[in-house]
């Protein structure tokens, strides 16, 4: 909580210092005690991206409850990410002119704009307040929106457009290229598949129905609808493909430029950067002949998004999510497997089951936390789900290729596509209709979440140092 407060205000120079203190303490300690290095050098890593973020989050704006109201009645500046259509209205991001802080409007889901329009504004502003979920969990709404820089909140009123195309011209071809994606998964696929379908290629939700949305909650499945390393894999792996021939030199850079491409398209939020990061760390590490330590890079992803952004640390719940995922992934997995023993190998359904219940595992405490539920049909959903989803994201990705060239092989692919989108709504439906398939859990304190994932932390270590079993790590 201590973290929580000085994110909030201004960064005690004093609590930095420490913190870069911690991390060259630990920093020397791995260079003393090579036994424990490799926990120690993550450790350092910690220390060093979070000492950096919040030195750079000390020199933000000092956010002040009337900055809203200094703004005026109707003004003036840039939409600075590309808007995000609900069932009923579509957010606009907008960074006022001369300002270094963003205000979020919510306006009509019919008006067209683009990311780069210069528009203005007439209407109230107002400070973003928090609110209570239906579980009765307080939810940080207006810290939140800070990781953003997001200050102030505009409804209704009156948004006009100055004028088009002010934004960077990458990002503005990638989004043009990104609508024409969108235009080709709608147009071969019918709803809510289709929906689907961005969500799970681009990470786009905005179109799938509240209802669908809340299955897959209530399935444990959320983690579908948003960008992964899975995708990030796939996109790699095409374009090394498509240009292996080029040598290695050449294809390296094509990889790397490409995800970095992929990642602007698709919005760069925290889990597919962090997934971005990660798969770049992998190709660096093919193309120069070193071994690939997951857990060592996700930490250095971590870390270096952290000193990008201190708040993700604690207000973005999807990058925590995703880390603690991932984490599950490389350290639950072998873990969990030791238990599944009696699972059959055939199909790879062990090392499946494995692999959910170790991200399982990682996550529960935290989503138990920040939800006051647990899905108690996440283990079965997953093993029916997450098979098809690699097959269902590749696929896709062919169709909207195909498509976009107008080749007729698009239909065939399409249909396929279909089947397997139908297939995972279906089970999601399935479980996520079942009377026992969520079990809220009230009152449930930071408190005992440290105690889960300190338990978690002994097993793990206990895992390592008496392994049982054999299992294959999963990889990115």
């Amino acid at each position: 909580m201590g973290i929580i407060l000085i994110i909030n205000q201004f960064v005690s120079i004093w609590f930095v210092v420490l913190v870069l203190s911690w991390g060259l303490l630990g920093l020397f300690l791995a260079w003393r005690y090579p036994v424990s290095r490799f926990w120690l050098v993550i450790f350092c890593l910690i220390c060093f991206g979070l000492s950096a973020g919040l030195w750079r989050g000390a020199s933000k704006t000092n956010w002040i409850d009337n900055v809203c109201v200094g703004l005026g009645k109707s003004p003036s500046g840039l939409v600075v990410t590309e808007p995000v259509a609900s069932e009923f209205s579509q957010r606009l991001i907008v960074r006022p002119d001369n300002q270094d802080f963003n205000i979020l409007l919510f306006v009509k889901r019919g008006e067209a704009w683009s990311y780069g329009d210069r528009i203005k504004f007439r209407g109230n502003l107002e400070v973003p307040k928090n609110f209570q979920t239906d579980t009765g969990q307080e939810f940080a709404y207006k810290n939140y929106l800070r990781k953003d820089d997001i200050l102030c909140l505009g409804r209704g009123g009156q948004t006009t457009l100055l004028s088009s195309g002010h934004g960077s011209s990458i990002k503005q071809t990638l989004s043009v290229i990104k609508k024409e994606f969108l235009n080709i998964i709608n147009h071969y696929l019918p709803e809510p598949q289709s929906s689907l379908l961005s969500g799970i290629l681009l990470g786009v939700q905005s179109s799938l129905p509240s209802t669908v949305s809340e299955d897959y909650r209530r399935a444990g499945l959320t983690h579908i609808l948003v960008l992964s390393g899975q995708n990030i894999s796939i996109v790699a792996s095409f374009l090394m493909i498509l240009f292996g021939w080029s040598g290695p030199t050449i294809s390296f850079v094509i990889v790397v430029v490409g995800l970095i491409l992929f990642t602007l398209m698709a919005g760069a939020g925290a889990s597919v950067v962090r997934a971005t990061l990660m798969g770049l760390l992998v190709v660096l590490a093919r193309a120069t002949g070193r071994p690939y330590a997951g857990g060592l890079a996700l930490v250095t992803a971590g870390a270096l998004m952290v000193w990008f952004n201190p708040r993700l640390l604690v207000f973005d719940l999807g990058f925590q999510l995703s880390f603690l995922a991932t984490l599950g992934l490389f350290y639950g997995t072998p873990l969990m497997s030791r238990g599944l023993k009696f699972l059959p190998t055939n199909f790879g359904l062990r090392e499946i089951a494995s692999i959910s219940a170790g991200a399982i595992l990682f996550t529960s405490p935290w989503l138990a936390y920040s939800f006051g539920q647990l899905s108690l049909v996440a283990l079965p959903a997953n093993i029916l789900v997450v098979p098809t989803v690699e097959l269902t994201m590749l696929f896709g990705f062919m169709m909207a290729v195909f498509g976009l060239i107008h080749l007729p092989v698009a239909w065939p692919i399409a249909w396929l596509t279909d089947w397997l989108l139908i297939w995972n709504l279906k089970i999601t439906q399935f479980f996520a209709h079942r009377s026992v398939a969520v079990m809220p859990i009230k009152n449930f304190s930071l408190v005992f979440v440290s105690v889960c994932y300190l338990v978690i932390f002994l097993l793990v270590i206990y895992d390592k140092k008496y392994p049982t079993t054999k299992s294959r790590s999963a990889e990115l």
